[in-house]
C-alpha cells in the first residue's frame, strides 16, 4: 500500500492547524478606544502632515471600531465625531485597490500572523507627499475583552513611529 507524500500531510496538517487557531481568534464586536491606557498618535499623525488643530482633536476624540469577522474576511467600521467609515479586509494577504475617506486610493493587504494571534493590516500611503508603509497589527488580550492596536508607520527616509492603542470591549 502506498502511503501518501509527506509534503501533501504537512499541508494538511498546517491547514487544519491554522484553521483551528483562527477560529480562536475572533475580533468580532464593538470596541471603545481607552486613552487613558493608549499611547498618543501624535507623532505619527504629525509625521503624515497632518495640522496641529487635527492632531490636538484626535488627542481626546472618543472612537468606536465596530468589527464583523467571517471566515477570512473582515469589516472595521470605525466611528468618531471627525470620522464614521466601514473598510472591508480580506485576510488572504493579497495587496487590493481600497478608497479610503481621508487618504483617498490607497493599496492594503491583510493577513493572520505566522503565530495565529494577531490580524496584520498594511498600507501602502502617502505622508507629506512621499510613500510610507503603514502597519497595523490586532492583537486580543484579557481573554478577549481587551483589543490591542499596534500602529508602525514607516517613512521612505527609513523613520520609524509607533503607538500602541487599547480598545475594550463593549
Amino acid at each position: 500500500m502506498k502511503l501518501p507524500n509527506k509534503n501533501l500531510i504537512t499541508l494538511l496538517a498546517c491547514l487544519i492547524f491554522s484553521q483551528i487557531s483562527f477560529a480562536d481568534l475572533n475580533f468580532t464586536g464593538v470596541w471603545q478606544l481607552d486613552l487613558n491606557a493608549s499611547e498618543s498618535v501624535d507623532e505619527i499623525l504629525k509625521a503624515q502632515g497632518k495640522s496641529r488643530v487635527e492632531r490636538m482633536v484626535a488627542r481626546s476624540m472618543a472612537v468606536t471600531q465596530s468589527i464583523q469577522q467571517h471566515g477570512n474576511q473582515l469589516s472595521v467600521h470605525i466611528k468618531s465625531k471627525a470620522m464614521d467609515n466601514t473598510q472591508l479586509f480580506a485576510l488572504d494577504n493579497q495587496w487590493k485597490s481600497i478608497q479610503t475617506p481621508r487618504m483617498g486610493f490607497i493599496q492594503a493587504k491583510s493577513f493572520i500572523s505566522r503565530d495565529n494571534n494577531k490580524i496584520v493590516t498594511v498600507m501602502k500611503i502617502t505622508a507629506k507627499g512621499k510613500p510610507a508603509l503603514m502597519t497595523v497589527f490586532r492583537s486580543l488580550e484579557d481573554n478577549g475583552h481587551t483589543m490591542i492596536l499596534r500602529i508602525r508607520l514607516k517613512l521612505e527616509s527609513g523613520s520609524i513611529y509607533t503607538a500602541r492603542r487599547v480598545f475594550r470591549r463593549v
